[in-house]
């Protein structure tokens, strides 16, 4: 047993029978020939595979060629083996490891829906401790458009998948439109026994805006009339109906059995509340009653009723619902103008099969049937289209109505073609005969198998069956994403073949393989007109066209977002030369020690450790011109953490926090720890507070540490920050927080320089970096796109520069920057693991580099990538704030922090 997806799993079995399998049917109650299942070997001794629901009670029967029965449950007796010992069928249960099924925070993505003529595409969220990722689950909506007033639809049945980036289990489904006001019922699915409906959760799914009338159209009155050679039915509707789109009406004489079908519509326009349903009839003719037989009317909302005179009539959706106590308006008489008495039947002169023999496990396995008739008396009765009965021992009979084939005179000519169901007949014979044949004396006539062998005209179809390749169905399909297909003979499929509308062509391939029966593939383009697909296998045999009917999907999951420039290395020359590294294809370029940075082109400036602030999370470093060059200038950096703003699904900010005081801790020598609470409103208008936590260590050596299952080097007079947020009460797990970052670098001199700023993705560590340069000196900043939530759980990151929204300031000799960090939702904790170094680069910022400021002219020698403070950052919670500068006076130095300062409470006001 393997699990497909939903609540379906797929059985195989090996089923042994002297006289041979002939049907198998399953707890789904649809009942299959044995020849359809077989996957391997014969109908006595064959390997079987079926698709079953793990919803209701699983049982098996097996119907032999003798007519005998066996029904299979869990524990039933199979067999006995040779040493005596009795052998029972043993189905595994996918729920008996389950003690508890428990739902958190369940959500949809859409609420308070306006389904006013328009469906809405919708996704249902929802986390577990106690479910396995592929627990048979599925979701079910339970509105009364989408039931229909039919118990057994399966249309509102919705499979529940696990996305691994959200860590949530999900399920896309459709909210019909003009369905019902208010709160919807739905339920989750697990087993027959084990169903969860919407009481049990606080998550109510609402419309707040509809159009509602779930009775399709109804029939107040017929009024009926003779108009020349015509009969015409006015159809008059009731007043709260929403008219007729489109139907389908058949008529039938009462006296010559003939049958007239007539398709009615307007265009795709709406007919109204009233409209005429007209019958030509031909002359010479009979007299006789005409009576509808059969009516299917569609009204704007798509909502059907359905008459029968044969069949079952569901009470709501009849629309002679209102007029059950008299139907008398469905009968017309007509007179015949032009009377005839035909003394003869009609006559079937030729009847002719295109194929003697059937390979019914191929694809091929159409059959057409060409015959003609006629009467040369009264002649054929027009538009009177025979029927084709095929039957088979052991199957049920298939029904094949012809079409006429138009001629100038002389006899009638018809055609029928018919694809035969897969295993159809298989050993036995397929026999035909046919009926239907009514001529304007209003004598009707058919004939049996019998007649046709009498006559010496075809009469039966052999069979013969192989294993080829075929695709029979699809589940309900969401696109972009995931098709599944079901079909046989396909465990060796290499590709699938996907042909569009347009005559474009293109493949994909399977990302699963279950059994022979069913296969799963990723089709990335969305696609919303019907497509055609094959499976094309290592052989090279190619299986039938099926035609997919895609329902497109205007909303997707967040996936992450692939680098793009996987394998770039920087710097020219590359790496920095022979002497300073090498470029990997995979890392980027490796540095040889004392080099750094992301072109090997930097060095790490050895620097005093720094005293800690005691104040916040901020470090002073002084940088002073110990290299080749020496001037007067001074250079300072700061990094600061100014807020948290919360984000909906929609990406959309909808709360801001401003850090404003911190609390100090020594931990030790090297080591200093800040906390910070900001105070969030509830929708309760309950207060609860989040903790930010930030450690600052100092590393005087190089040292490997290791974060989020990655290891780092650390180099010497690095700082790192480890920032951990706890107990953020997001609005809902479909929510990310985003915090935000201000970093400037400054240069005490204001002539004769540059600057340049890049912020890019740094292939060597899995991070991306944030480098500023001033002349020779340069800040880095590195940030890992990972971070360890809850209970060690690593998730990954995304870092965005935003300053063209927030209007930063970049001069020749102040560079300023706002990084947003997003992340993902957590239940309890996020950490982060950032570090930072100060470098001196090979070469000087330039008018070329990338992002410059200059007060000079382009004189210099082209720059690389620079001067590097390495900052490991990851791209959740962050709180970073350093600052590296040097003591150059006191008073300037305070200027520069209020201007700081100012600049985020502009910020602030703004957000």
């Amino acid at each position: 047993m393997v699990y497909v997806g939903g609540t379906n799993y797929l059985i195989r079995m090996k089923y042994v029978d002297n006289l041979g399998v002939e049907k198998i049917s399953s707890s789904f109650g649809v009942e299959h020939s044995g020849n359809e299942l077989l996957v391997e070997g014969t109908t006595k001794n064959g390997t079987y595979e079926l698709i079953f629901d793990a919803a209701n009670n699983i049982f098996i029967t097996v119907t032999n060629a003798g007519n005998n029965i066996k029904n299979y449950t869990q524990d039933s007796l199979l067999y006995i083996d040779e040493n005596g010992i009795p052998i029972f069928l043993e189905i595994p249960n996918p729920y008996q490891n389950i003690k508890n099924i428990i739902i958190n925070d369940l959500r949809f993505l859409n609420n308070n829906l306006n389904v006013t003529s328009e469906d809405n595409m919708n996704i249902i969220f929802f986390s577990s401790p106690t479910l396995k990722k592929d627990t048979p689950m599925a979701f079910r909506i339970d509105d009364e458009v989408t039931l229909d007033s039919d118990p057994n639809s399966k249309n509102g049945i919705y499979p529940i998948h696990f996305n691994e980036v959200l860590q949530l289990f999900y399920g896309k489904f459709i909210v019909p439109r003009n369905t019902i006001m208010g709160n919807l019922n739905y339920a989750l699915i697990f087993s027959q026994n084990t169903i969860f409906k919407n009481g049990a959760f606080e998550a109510p799914l609402t419309v707040t805006s509809t159009n509602f009338n779930n009775e399709g159209p109804i029939i107040n009155f017929f009024f009926t009339y003779v108009l020349k050679n015509s009969i015409v039915w006015s159809v008059y509707l009731e007043s709260f109906s929403n008219g007729v789109k489109y139907g389908l009406i058949k008529i039938m004489g009462l006296s010559d059995n003939s049958i007239y079908t007539l398709n009615i519509n307007n265009n795709g326009s709406n007919l109204g509340p009233n409209f005429n349903i007209t019958q030509e009839l031909s002359t010479p003719c009979v007299s006789q009653d005409y009576k509808i037989f059969y009516m299917y009317l569609v009204d704007e909302n798509n909502k059907e009723s359905i008459y029968s005179k044969q069949g079952d009539n569901i009470a709501t959706k009849n629309p002679l619902r209102t007029r059950l106590d008299n139907q008398s308006f469905l009968t017309a008489t007509f007179v015949c103008p032009v009377p005839t008495v035909e003394p003869s039947l009609p006559v079937l002169l030729s009847f002719n099969i295109d194929r003697s023999t059937v390979d019914v496990g191929s694809t091929s396995r159409n059959v057409t049937f060409t015959f003609t008739a006629d009467d040369v008396n009264s002649g054929m009765l027009p538009k009177q289209k025979p029927i084709v009965y095929l039957i088979s021992k052991n199957y049920k009979p298939l029904e094949c109505e012809s079409n006429i084939i138009p001629t100038q005179s002389g006899p009638m000519m018809y055609s029928c073609n018919i694809e035969l169901p897969i295993g159809y007949g298989y050993p036995n014979k397929i026999f035909a005969s046919v009926y239907g044949f009514v001529n304007k004396g209003g004598l009707f006539m058919g004939l049996s198998t019998q007649d046709l062998l009498y006559k010496q005209m075809p009469y039966s179809i052999s069979t013969s069956y192989s294993f080829e390749p075929i695709l029979t169905s699809h589940e309900k399909y969401f696109s972009p994403g995931d098709l599944l297909v079901y079909g046989r003979v396909l465990k060796d499929t290499k590709l699938i073949k996907i042909l569009l509308p347009n005559g474009e062509l293109f493949y994909t391939t399977p990302n699963k393989i279950i059994g022979s029966s069913v296969i799963v593939f990723p089709i990335i383009r969305g696609l919303k007109d019907p497509f055609q697909i094959k499976a094309i296998l290592n052989s090279n045999k190619e299986s039938n066209w099926l035609t997919v009917n895609p329902i497109f999907f205007n909303y997707s999951l967040p996936t992450p977002t692939p680098p793009e420039n996987p394998n770039k290395c920087f710097g020219s020359p590359l790496c920095g030369g022979k002497d300073h590294g090498y470029c990997s294809n995979d890392l980027g370029c490796i540095c040889y020690s004392p080099w750094v940075g992301e072109d090997c082109l930097s060095k790490v400036i050895i620097v005093p450790k720094p005293q800690f602030n005691t104040t916040d999370p901020t470090i002073v470093i002084p940088i002073t011109n110990n290299d080749e060059v020496q001037t007067e200038a001074f250079y300072k950096s700061l990094i600061s953490l100014y807020g948290i703003r919360e984000f909906n699904i929609e990406k959309r900010p909808i709360k801001t926090y401003i850090f404003n005081s911190w609390y100090y801790s020594q931990v030790d020598s090297d080591t200093g720890l800040y906390k910070t609470n900001i105070s969030i409103l509830l929708n309760s208008n309950v207060e609860t507070n989040a903790t930010i936590s930030t450690t600052i260590k100092w590393f005087e050596n190089q040292t490997i540490i290791n974060f989020a299952k990655q290891n780092l080097i650390m180099y010497p007079s690095s700082i790192k920050y480890t920032v951990q947020v706890e107990n953020y009460p997001f609005e809902s797990r479909f929510n990310s927080l985003e915090l935000i970052m201000y970093t400037s670098f400054e240069s005490s001199k204001d002539k004769d320089l540059c600057s340049s700023k890049e912020f890019s993705e740094s292939q060597s560590s899995n991070s991306d970096f944030l480098k500023i340069q001033i002349e020779n000196k340069s800040f880095y900043g590195r940030f890992i796109k990972r971070a360890i939530i809850d209970n060690g759980n690593i998730v990954p990151l995304s870092n965005t520069l935003l300053d063209m929204s927030l209007n930063t300031i970049d001069s020749p000799n102040q560079v300023q920057t706002y990084i947003g960090i997003s992340i993902p939702y957590f239940e309890s904790t996020s950490i982060i693991d950032p570090d930072f170094s100060v470098l001196v680069d090979s070469d000087y910022a330039t008018s070329s580099s990338l992002g410059s400021r200059c007060t000079i002219n382009n004189g210099l020698s082209k720059t690389q990538i620079a001067g590097i403070v390495i900052a490991c950052g990851a791209f959740v919670a962050i709180s970073l704030i350093a600052v590296l500068y040097v003591l150059y006076k006191k008073k300037k130095n305070k200027l520069f922090m209020i201007n700081i300062g100012n600049k985020l409470k502009n910020f602030e006001n703004e957000n």
